[in-house]
């Protein structure tokens, strides 16, 4: 087939697709040859790109198995020292927390302790009480000085009999200056007085026996402690002679006495209490009479209303003997308890 021809151009151009004169053998144009290089080239960096791909995905998949085989492998450095670390780690911690708990433990004890001692007094306290109010199922049915015996005594010989008569004395006395008076409800208030100071003479009885009681306790225990404390001394001095004050001489407040001095003050003061009905009390008898009087004063001179008579002295004579059984019943009361 013959080739086109363009008018402009003069020489004929092959037109791609049909076949040439010359068995279809044209050459390749610029352009053509130019693309296919850059395909080739295109096509080595995809390539190159896949393989650094490849290689960066095969890395952690080798660290993997890596890590892998050493986590398996009981005998593997890492997983020895980790395992040793965390060994030493735990037993630290654990040294720590036993030291920390052992320390919670002891002021634990501490303070159940302090909780136990605390009871133990408590309870001391409350025996002691019980037995004190409860004498009655413990006394001593030998002992001359016996709690039923003196609440039978108040009720019976001293509230309903004793008292009773000094009251009646008291009023005979008072109505005697009331003969010429104005008739009126004058006797009750006499007789509300007269029981009031034969109240008052007991009281006054009652708290000098317990005073009484207590300085010879006082006295007594700087005895024994100087019985204790100077024996030879003491071997020492003739007892035809006046007592030497070394008896007497009280040591220093610092120095407590000894609790076998304790005890056996104790003791004495049980002896004091079975031979108490025995005592002979004149010194306690006059030692009420001078502070009867002076209370009896008072209480006149601070109650307007007068609730006692006024103080007669010819009337306390007659009641020499309701005083001296009150300090008598007094001393008794007193002396039971020695603690």
């Amino acid at each position: 087939m013959a080739a086109r021809s363009f008018p402009d151009h003069g020489k004929a151009v092959p037109i791609p697709g049909e076949s040439s004169p010359k068995d279809n053998n044209y050459p390749l144009c610029d352009y053509e040859e130019s693309s296919i290089g850059s395909l080739i080239q295109k096509s080595m960096q995809v390539t190159e790109g896949l393989k650094n791909l490849q290689r960066e995905n095969n890395d952690p998949r080798v660290k993997v198995q890596e890590r892998k085989h050493k986590h398996d492998d009981p005998n593997s450095d890492d997983l020895t020292s980790h395992r040793v670390q965390y060994n030493a780690d735990t037993s630290h911690g654990s040294q720590q927390g036993y030291a920390a708990d052992n320390t919670k433990l002891r002021e634990l004890l501490t303070e159940k302790q302090k909780e136990v001692d605390k009871y133990i007094e408590r309870l001391a306290a409350m025996s002691e009480k019980k037995f004190i109010q409860d004498q009655r199922a413990t006394e001593n049915t030998l002992s001359a000085n016996r709690q039923s015996d003196l609440e039978n005594q108040y009720i019976v010989e001293f509230k309903d009999g004793k008292r009773v008569d000094a009251t009646d004395i008291i009023l005979k006395k008072l109505l005697k200056g009331l003969k010429t008076g104005p008739p009126g409800p004058r006797p009750t208030v006499e007789q509300l007085k007269s029981s009031r100071l034969a109240c008052l003479i007991f009281e006054v009885s009652y708290e000098c026996a317990a005073t009484v009681r207590t300085n010879f306790m006082d006295v007594s225990e700087t005895l024994l402690d100087n019985l204790v404390m100077k024996a030879p001394s003491i071997a020492f001095l003739d007892v035809k002679k006046p007592a030497s004050s070394e008896l007497f001489h009280r040591r220093s407040s610092s120095n407590r006495t000894s609790t076998a001095v304790q005890d056996a003050l104790k003791e004495v003061m049980v002896l004091v209490k079975e031979t108490a009905v025995n005592h002979k009390l004149d010194k306690l008898v006059q030692t009420v009479r001078k502070d009867l009087e002076t209370k009896w004063r008072q209480q006149c001179q601070r109650n307007k209303e007068h609730f006692l008579p006024p103080y007669d002295g010819p009337l306390t004579a007659n009641l020499t003997k309701y005083i001296e059984y009150c300090c008598q019943f007094s001393w008794r009361m007193v002396t039971k308890y020695h603690h």
